[in-house]
């Protein structure tokens, strides 16, 4: 902020820089000081208010005028009041959201306070609404939980009740993450989960609303709603359960996800919150609803939870911004950047200032010989070829400067420049090159192979052996001479007659950073390529590879001068180019069959007005650079201001920046600089661990600048390994920055197998550290992004892949605000300039892109334009906003039909329901003032709109006067069928939720399947309850038959009709194209009136691609008309049009009485012959699909199949650890009984262990549950640690902690390990470390038989060695080490062990037989391993410490008694373990052995994973029993070692505890 301050007595005079604007902070201070006045001027930044004021005082005092004081004191009164009132709302409008919390991902969880438990809040059971800010960044763990309700009595399961968190929506590895909302009520068997519309953005603040309302579940998104179901019903949780629920933030523990991001505004509610409120609390943090918010954290402190672990996350400061006061401008779906947005288009289109004339410099690139002849091309076809070039574009605005470079090298313009084909891939087994300078493609492009014998080497060029495999015809065609350029093919010469576009731009240098280059070039034969482009996203744009390839041969010669003009138009960002040529897909959904007025980027002979404004839009955008002058202007504003706020006195508007980086000259760090002075750079140089082989597409540079690859592909503009064996050679890249600085974020683009694709992330610090990041989770179509806190600069960034395929993209650092390297930037500022003019005809000038007005008067119309400054440059103005104060504007929160408002959601954003334009966004509905906008599609509610057009919400729509019928029964291809696609999928109604994609649920579905080929002869028949005169058929896709790979449009070949004669008809067209985007898809039956009509009693469906399914498929027919029946009707009888059928017409026909039915109603025309009834169940009841009317007829009610209601089955209950009986059924009405299973215990409130089947299919709330506990814990020789687990009994996955006595330590862990950790299972016992004695190493086994021990080698034990001449001895110390160490006896030095011969299948392989000496010990079979055996060195461990039965044994020594240790005849060789059968869950007999460590605990209830034995095979008994000594099972043979003494004697002894 730049102050003037005067000190008084000094002069009457103010500074002259007394009104210039601080350019970074948010709002801006004036002060003026005189002798005798102090005024404080205050405003927003980007308004000069009272500047009239201002320069009225000034004006007098400068001019040396005596200013009154009158003026002096109205004026500092007036002033300084508006200064503490704004100020005070600045202040409280900057600090509203405080702090917030930041979870690194790093095992950071909180649980909250409960009621009861030090306080806290108790949770809602029957309605709730759960409101946050969440900030999360780019990739997460799948699933990832946020902040959950979960059920902590179980702690190993840890359901999880709700659960706002982030997922994939769609079955694929790594992409389509969104925010969700999950609910699983106590009465629901499975969890209902609603998604957010739209994948998150990385490092973006977003606002979630989660309401249940006890029926239905509302997701909000920035207050807009986005998903709903009705799944889920009743209370979340029974009372009694209360005391087991627990809120979590943070992550998960039991599924190993951890959020990483920022939360922060957390607001729980115990009633459901309406729209209109969330709406209105958005970015209001005062407290609505008292009576019902029971919890509301805005983390000025943690003291509301509580650690799940050791570490806390941290907090941070809050920088939630209102984004709905602000213009932007988003790249549409189907284009690449802003300059694809309509809005901006249409900008352009409609205001011809911004098309004003531009003049681009190109430069020809024009190779020639050492002495300028035999150019590329001549200066005559350039003369042609640039007066094309200013034909095509000068209409528009568009003039070209053209500059010649010329290139004087004989040697490059005798070869040939292809394009199209690398010189890698020529002879590399692929027809790709097909060119004859290439010996068509080394022969890869010949039908027949060439034969070369005998002319290999011989001196002279051999074309028929001038192939790779003959190696070139032995070099002969590459020999240095006059014609070697046309005889040389081998790629790695440097004699060879061709070199490839990308070898010539390194040799020449040319960068576009200040013309369009076009080079010449030829492409490969068939490749229909004339010229080549890079389009201005690439990041290649201003770089050598950058700029366009054309055909010399079509270039500057008459009737050949269009291919140029089609390819600048390419590099000037058109996807399409007139002259006839698209490079987008027909299937594409982005492409345009004729010109639209949104992008009209169509295929015609000329430019269209949105095609002009696209490409004056991206000179302004990118190639600003390029323009011939731009010494006095800058690029302005492409678009009208926008009226964002208005009140009575005052109005704010605001608009979008200027395009592009201005006046900034490319590679300029202002490139790199935002408006906050953060520096953003990409990486700027990349090796790898595994250098690039010549070959080799996916090179380290690909990862260099700006992310470019396809997403979730891979794309040769991305880095990839490509070398198996990533996981040994450790594969990397290493990306380094031009500007080393301090990070303050780091964004990774991973374009192809994201998932779990990067073991580590490592930065590698300027002053010679580095920082970890670890593995990391990435998804492929959005960045990884991290927040980091440094100290020291970054050189490089290494990233270790876990796969030779996981594509690198780009990688992004950037620094902390105000980097000391942007400072000298200069800043835009905006001068606003209205009519009439502002008090005193001065435009005020703002470095923002708002502005607040606050001279206007109701009534007054006023006209603003935007012009952009900088420096002494200036823009042409922008788009002009007319106003006239007092009107309605978009964004008002009034809808005003006469401004041509669909919608006004109080804000001018886009992607909320009602765009900046007020008009109402696709699948959005919106009503009320302000407008409430939701996404109507799914939402279970099925209103007026819909009916007829939305299946999820309506259900399937029948025309009034027609019947649908659903097949009955199906029969397909048997050569095509399997139990994994049973044909009968596809009969009755489809899951109205279902989706037509390419990756489907084959469950639901059918398809079909025992074919692996992509054709096939599949067909399906069929069949319908009821003949009918068919009038339409409709098919329900589940997969329209594209694939990732084949996007190509898929056809049904022929839908035949099944008459009742069983003949076929076929249904015209013939050939049906099949598009999930028009799912469902319905064929009218077109019928000949010259031929009879025909009942239709089946379909039969042809097609040949494999992955087509069908999920269902209906008959339509009218329900009035039927003219077969008609025709059959004799004397005495009539049509009904009510039945369909032909009924008595005698006045005193038979009647069929009152139709009754259980259960149900029936709503009947009458009781006369023809006569219907229309039947429907009661509440609990349903009758099937396949019901339909019932016919009055002879008296009797008739119908094809009898209704019946029958009651809603709510399936078997699912209450955990309980046996069931249900002795009146599970439908509707009836009760079932539970009973605990041991070692569960009925826990509640004693109403009784009863659930009923309620009317919605579900079961009611048990009033009890069985939990398992596990009793008191105690651990021999330790004390429990911490007071948790000091009493009581305890939940199944509660961990208790012990700390071994002095000279104990926890057994297979350090000795300096004392604390103990046990855990309480599913079976109701404690499993978990033990306390053993500290105990010293081995003695050196050389000594065996040598010495004796007190305690053997535990701690405080003395071992004394009996040499013959004196006896030594060592102790063990309580560090668990000897004091000293044995020496070997002298009377023993020249002893020998006895020679060892192989023997029982063992081996011996030894050096020496002195004292001292080993032999390796191995067996014969591969199969087997030598172990020992025996119970005599059992019993001699005790006191000697030595190894023990059932050891693998790898080496033998000689001791000093003359004998081998172990005993080689105890040795025996015995089948190895199966490691890959070692604790799978299955009891294998091989392994349940103590050498296979009882299979891993495979075949013990108490260790085996779920608690249940499953023997494998399922006939062993004997083998499979439990035989590991150490488990209850067993414990006759050996103490159980995870219960204390006390409890085993009142066990023994039946004492009861006191």
């Amino acid at each position: 902020m730049t102050v003037a301050v005067r000190r008084r007595g000094q002069g009457a005079t103010f500074s002259q820089n007394i009104c210039i604007m601080d350019q970074v902070k948010i709002f801006t201070l004036y002060v003026l000081i005189t002798c005798d006045i102090f005024l404080l001027v205050y405003g927003e930044m980007g308004t000069e208010i009272n500047r009239n004021r201002i320069s009225k005082i000034q004006s007098e005092k400068l001019s040396g005028k005596k200013i009154s004081r009158d003026l002096r004191n109205r004026e500092k009164r007036n002033l300084y009041t508006r200064f503490v009132r704004e100020t005070n709302k600045s202040r409280k409008e900057r600090n509203k959201f405080g702090q917030a919390v930041y979870f690194s991902g790093k095992r950071e969880i909180l649980k909250l306070r409960m009621k009861g438990k030090r306080g806290g809040t108790q949770l809602p059971r029957r309605q709730f609404a759960l409101e946050l800010w969440v900030r999360p960044e780019g990739g997460q763990t799948d699933p990832t939980s946020i902040m959950e309700l979960i059920d902590v009595c179980n702690k190993k399961s840890h359901k999880s009740v709700w659960r706002i968190g982030i997922k994939k929506n769609i079955f694929d590895d790594n992409r389509k993450a969104r925010l969700y909302f999950s609910l699983q009520t106590d009465r629901s068997s499975s969890p209902t989960v609603i998604f957010s519309n739209t994948d998150y953005l990385p490092d973006n603040w977003v606002h979630v609303t989660a309401v249940y309302t006890g029926k239905q579940m509302k997701l909000f998104i920035n207050s807009v709603q986005v998903a709903a179901a009705f799944a889920q019903q009743g209370d979340v949780f029974s009372h009694m359960s209360t005391k087991c629920k627990e809120v979590r933030l943070g992550g998960n523990y039991n599924e190993h996800s951890y959020f990483r991001g920022t939360v922060d505004e957390i607001r729980i509610w115990n009633s459901s919150v309406s729209h209109a409120d969330i709406v209105r609390m958005l970015y209001d943090t005062r407290i609505h609803h008292k009576g019902t918010l029971i919890f509301r954290d805005n983390f000025k402190n943690l003291k509301m939870w509580r650690k799940e672990h050791r570490k806390l996350p941290e907090l941070v400061p809050a920088n939630i911004k209102e984004f709905s006061k602000s213009t932007s401008l988003r790249t549409p779906f189907c284009g690449k950047t802003v300059c694809d947005d309509p809005k901006l288009v249409m900008s352009f289109v409609n205001n011809p200032d911004l098309q004003s004339r531009k003049t681009v410099r190109y430069r020809v690139v024009n190779i020639m010989n050492d002495d300028g002849s035999n150019p590329s091309v001549s200066q005559n076809r350039i003369r042609l070829q640039h007066e094309t070039l200013l034909k095509a574009f000068t209409p528009y605005n568009i003039s070209w400067d053209l500059e010649v470079h010329k290139v004087l090298n004989t040697s490059l313009r005798n070869r040939i420049v292809i394009f199209g084909c690398e010189d890698v891939r020529i002879g590399n087994e692929v027809f790709q090159c097909q060119h004859p300078l290439f010996g068509n493609d080394d022969g890869d492009c010949d039908e027949i192979a060439h034969a070369c014998e005998g002319s290999i080497g011989n001196g002279r060029c051999d074309p028929e052996c001038n192939r790779k495999c003959f190696h070139w015809d032995g070099g002969d065609c590459c020999m240095f001479g006059p014609e070697v350029h046309r005889t040389c093919l081998d790629p790695s010469s440097p004699h060879r007659g061709y070199i490839s576009i990308e070898e010539l731009r390194n040799i020449i240098k040319l960068d576009g950073s200040t013309h369009l280059n076009v080079f010449f070039a030829i492409s490969k034969i068939g490749s229909g390529l004339m010229g080549l482009s890079t389009f201005p996203w690439e990041k290649d744009v201003y770089k050598v590879q950058g700029g366009v390839i054309i055909n010399p041969f079509k270039f500057g010669i008459e009737g050949r001068t269009n291919s140029l003009v089609h390819e600048i138009g390419h590099a000037l960002g058109l996807w399409h180019v007139h002259y006839g040529v698209s490079e987008m897909r027909c299937d594409s959904p982005c492409a345009e069959t004729e010109p639209s007025m949104i992008l009209g980027d169509d295929c015609i002979d000329h430019f269209t007005p949105q095609q002009v404004a696209r490409m004056h839009c991206y000179l302004d955008l990118v190639y600003q650079s390029w323009w011939q002058s731009r010494q006095r202007v800058t690029v302005p504003v492409a678009m009208s201001p926008k009226v964002v706020a208005a009140d009575s006195s005052s109005m704010t508007m605001a608009w979008i920046p200027p395009l592009g980086e201005l006046d900034i000259e490319v590679g300029s760090v202002c490139n790199m600089c935002s408006s906050e002075g953060t520096l953003s750079q990409y990486a700027a140089n990349a090796s790898a661990s595994v250098p690039s082989l010549p070959d080799q597409i996916f090179k380290p540079e690909e990862a260099i600048g700006p992310p470019d690859a396809e997403q979730c592909k891979p794309s040769e503009r991305a880095w990839l390994s490509a070398i198996d064996g990533c996981g040994r050679l450790q594969c990397y890249i290493d990306l380094y920055f031009a500007i080393p600085v301090i990070p303050n974020s780091l964004r990774l683009w991973v374009s192809w197998n994201a998932a779990d694709g990067i073991k580590d992330i490592i930065l590698l610090l300027h002053g010679g550290g580095m920082h970890r990041l670890g593995p990391v989770p990435a998804y492929c179509d959005m960045p990884f992004t991290a927040r980091l806190d440094l100290k020291d600069k970054v050189d490089r960034v290494r990233i270790y892949t876990a796969s030779a395929y996981v594509g690198i993209d780009a990688i992004e650092l950037t620094s902390e605000a105000n980097y000391i390297g942007c400072s000298s930037c200069n800043k835009n500022k905006y001068k606003v300039v209205r009519s009439p003019p502002f008090a005193g005809h001065q435009s005020p000038v703002t470095f923002t892109e708002s502005y607040r007005d606050n001279e206007v008067v109701d009534g007054v119309t006023y006209k603003y334009r935007i012009q952009s400054v900088q420096g002494s440059k200036v823009s042409q103005m922008s788009p002009e906003l007319v106003y006239t104060h007092g009107q309605s504007f978009c964004g008002d929160g009034v809808v005003d039909r006469s401004l041509a408002e669909s919608c006004d959601d109080g804000n001018i954003a886009d992607g909320d329901g009602c765009d900046s334009d007020c008009a109402i966004e696709k699948h959005f509905h919106c009503q009320g003032n302000p407008s409430l906008c939701y996404i109507h599609k799914g939402d279970g509610v099925c209103e007026d709109f819909e009916e007829g057009s939305s299946i999820a919400d309506c259900g399937f729509h029948t025309p009034a006067g027609y019947d649908d019928q659903w097949a009955s029964s199906a029969r397909a291809n048997p050569f095509y069928q399997s139990r994994d696609c049973p044909v009968a999928l596809i009969v009755g109604r489809p899951d109205r939720a279902m989706k037509c994609q390419n990756v489907f649920d084959t469950n639901s579905i059918w398809h079909p399947c025992m074919h692996t080929m992509e054709e096939g002869d599949f067909w399906v028949e069929v069949y319908f309850l009821k003949a009918v005169v068919a009038t339409e058929v409709t098919l329900y896709l589940g997969s329209d038959g594209r694939t990732e790979i084949n996007r190509t449009t898929k056809y049904i070949d022929r839908i035949d009709l099944i008459g009742v004669d069983n003949q076929t008809t076929p249904l015209n067209p013939s050939k049906i194209p099949i598009d999930c985007k028009t799912n469902p898809i319905s064929i009218p039956v077109i019928k000949d009136l010259s031929t009879d009509f025909l009942l239709t009693k089946g379909l039969r469906i042809a097609f040949t691609s494999f992955n087509i399914s069908i999920a269902g498929i209906s008959l339509r027919s009218s329900k009035f008309l039927d003219p077969v029946r008609i025709s059959h009707c004799v004397l005495g009888e009539v049509y009904s049009p009510h039945s369909g059928l032909c009924v008595n017409n005698s006045c005193s026909g038979p009647t069929c009485g009152h139709y009754v039915i259980k259960h149900g109603i029936a709503r009947c025309s009458g009781s006369t012959e023809g006569d219907i009834c229309t039947i429907s169940c009661q509440e609990g009841y349903s009758k099937s699909e396949f019901v339909t009317d019932v016919v009055c007829l002879d008296g009797q009610w008739t119908s094809p199949v009898p209704p019946v209601c029958r009651p809603l089955d709510c399936g078997w209950p699912d209450i955990p650890h309980t046996d069931i009986v249900c002795p009146e059924g599970t439908t509707f009405g009836a009760s079932c009984y539970f009973k605990c299973q041991l070692p569960a215990r009925m826990q509640g409130l004693g109403n009784g262990s009863m659930v009923t089947c309620e009317l919605d299919s579900m079961w009611s709330i048990p009033t009890e549950r069985c939990d398992i506990q596990c009793p008191h814990p105690s651990l021999q020789h330790a004390k429990p640690k911490g007071s948790a687990c000091k009493r009581g009994t305890q939940s199944v996955g509660k961990t208790c902690k012990f700390k071994c006595h002095k000279g104990y330590c926890v057994e297979g862990k350090p000795i300096t390990r004392r604390i103990a950790k046990v855990e309480c299972e599913e079976n109701g016992r404690w499993h978990g470390d033990r306390c053993v004695r500290v105990k010293c190493p081995d003695i050196d086994p050389i000594h065996t038989g040598m010495y004796t021990c007190t305690e053997r080698q535990f701690e405080g034990s003395v071992c004394t060695l009996a040499c013959p001449q004196l006896e030594s001895a060592i102790r063990c110390l309580p560090g668990g080490s000897w004091n000293a160490t044995f020496e070997k006896c002298s009377s023993t030095k020249n002893r020998k062990c006895p020679m060892l011969l192989d023997t029982k299948g063992l081996t011996f392989s030894c050096i020496g037989h002195e004292v001292g000496s080993r032999c390796t010990v191995g067996c014969k079979s591969t199969t087997t391993q030598p172990v020992l055996t025996g119970e005599v060195n059992r019993l001699r461990r005790r006191s000697t410490g030595l190894i023990d039965a059932g050891d693998i044994v790898h080496t033998i020594v000689c001791t000093e008694l003359s004998t081998w240790q172990p005993n080689p005849v105890h040795l025996e060789c015995v089948e190895k373990c199966n490691p890959s059968f070692i604790g799978d869950g299955f009891c294998d007999s091989a392994n349940n052995r103590e050498l296979c460590k009882w299979d891993g605990g495979d075949c013990c209830e108490q260790t085996v994973s779920g608690g249940v034995v499953k023997p494998f095979p399922e006939s062993c008994i004997s083998e499979c029993r439990c035989k590991d000594p150490h488990y209850v099972e067993n414990k006759d043979h050996q103490k159980d070692f995870s219960i204390g003494y006390k409890d085993r004697h009142r066990k023994r002894h039946k004492v009861k505890p006191a």
